[in-house]
């Protein structure tokens, strides 16, 4: 069965929490420490986008990749070759592209 987007991004943070030995609450507490919030994140939260259950927000996408030193390109798999894409990577692009609008506009 293949993955989807939410699944494969998820797979990359739980790769990336577990390589710095961080738990799920300890991740959710950073990231509430880091940011002013009105709600305080959990691991339910966490657990939620390692499974591809629910979507990171932009905000949290960007701090777990700040403070893991992640590249952000990597993780949303966009492609590193600056010559010229596949019709196949075209399509995957827009399709990336449509689900960060997505979650930029919620």
């Amino acid at each position: 069965m293949k993955l989807n987007f939410n699944e494969r991004l998820g797979i990359k943070i739980r790769e990336l929490r577990e390589r710095h030995g961080d738990t799920q609450e300890r991740l959710a507490a950073m990231l509430s420490y880091s940011m002013t919030r009105e709600k305080h994140l959990t691991g339910g939260a966490v657990s939620k986008w390692e499974c591809g259950v629910s979507e990171i927000s932009v905000t949290n996408f960007r701090e777990i990749c700040r403070r893991y030193h992640a590249d952000a390109n990597e993780l949303l798999e966009l492609p590193r070759n600056r010559g010229k894409l596949t019709e196949e990577e075209r399509n995957e692009m827009r399709k990336l592209v449509n689900q960060l609008l997505e979650l930029l506009e919620k």
